[in-house]
């Protein structure tokens, strides 16, 4: 499988987000598919 360099940076983004382990990213990419649509969600006030 070949990702785009978006893909890849996403799928980088998450796993350095601070904060965020391996079950928090498993259950954010359950609920959200994709790292880009994890990020692509509107930011809380």
């Amino acid at each position: 499988m070949t990702h785009t360099p978006q893909e890849l940076g996403a799928w980088l983004r998450l796993s350095l987000t601070p904060g965020v382990g391996p079950e928090s990213a498993r259950r954010l990419l359950a609920a959200f598919g994709e790292p880009q649509a994890i990020f692509a969600q509107p930011k809380p006030l």
